[in-house]
């Protein structure tokens, strides 16, 4: 939980640099926040204001690097998983609204299973914040009652 920079930050410049591997840069650290908040949320159940600075690292990258392939011109499928963590643990109106503002930015790749995301997302944030941490809260919860199936990529 506490991942360092330092390997990254002693790279040689020139290996620091690049679209390519800003973006996998961005990838690795949105999955890593994601793997904390999915972790959190089933095994630890940890509350949401912990685990707030992980959605917010998350957003962050996932915001980043659809600015950098819109920039690069990449057409490349998003990163819908840890979206979708860490939308879950968006409970601030300004993380929603960003994370409503990245879901409607990537609708241009039509891939139906966001559609189902974002639908359950809304239900989480419809809920709020679970009082407690169960295996039947949050995003689970809402999955069942939806009887929706998640394809997260």
């Amino acid at each position: 939980m506490d991942w360092l920079l330092k390997e990254w930050l002693n790279r040689p410049e020139d290996s620091r640099t690049g679209t390519s591997v800003t973006i996998i840069y961005h990838q690795t650290r949105a999955f890593i926040n994601a793997l904390i908040i999915f972790f959190s949320q089933g095994v630890r159940l940890l509350s949401h204001r912990y685990l707030r600075q992980y959605a917010q690292k998350l957003l962050e990258s996932i915001e980043a690097i659809e600015q950098i392939k819109a920039e690069a011109k990449v057409l490349a499928a998003p990163l819908f998983w840890p979206a979708f963590m860490g939308a879950t643990e968006a409970f601030e109106p300004t993380h929603q609204e960003r994370f409503r503002r990245w879901y409607a930015r990537v609708e241009i790749y039509g891939i139906e299973a966001a559609r189902t995301e974002i639908k359950v997302v809304h239900e989480v944030w419809r809920q709020g914040p679970p009082d407690y941490r169960q295996m039947h809260t949050g995003w689970r919860g809402a999955v069942r009652q939806r009887d929706e199936c998640l394809m997260l990529t």
